[in-house]
């Protein structure tokens, strides 16, 4: 039961660590050996746990988008949810800054969990067309394939 704690406590500490790293240094500026450091772990048990920096970086944006999910539920009230996620924003920077990087270095669906984050938006593109009364489009899952000025979601 020790190493499994000991396991979690070290995969939480290379998480944090390398989150304020990627945030501040982006994907390609980042360095493994500040993230150990940080965590105060051998650098080798970054490779461990997450195979490459690529794939830490992608646990790490992951983590940061599933702590913004479990914290803003799926919305009901459309100016209630802005609130929220507002507040959230303004609360965990380093989410956007996150994202940001994320979008410099990876294409559409390149990005790695690309259908499950269009999924996870066309649901609360509907949520939020349903609080607003509006008639939901039937492309709103697929929002992320049209252009960006698009009006997803509404007609």
């Amino acid at each position: 039961m020790a190493t499994k704690d000991s396991t979690a406590a070290t995969r939480a500490a290379l998480l944090k660590a390398a989150g304020e790293e990627f945030a501040a240094y982006g994907l390609a500026g980042a360095r493994v050996d500040r993230i150990a450091e940080r965590a105060g772990v051998n650098k080798e048990r970054i490779y461990g746990h997450f195979g490459t920096k690529e794939m830490l970086f992608d646990a790490v944006v992951t983590d940061a988008i599933n702590d913004l999910t479990e914290q803003i539920a799926m919305p009901s009230d459309p100016v209630e949810y802005v609130a929220k996620l507002t507040d959230y924003y303004r609360e965990h920077p380093q989410l956007v800054r996150l994202l940001m990087w994320e979008a410099l270095n990876f294409r559409g669906p390149d990005l790695p969990g690309f259908e499950a984050r269009a999924q996870r938006c066309g649901k609360k593109a509907e949520s939020l067309a349903r609080g607003l009364g509006r008639e939901v489009s039937p492309r709103s899952p697929g929002c992320s394939t049209r252009s960006p000025g698009s009006r997803c979601g509404r007609r």
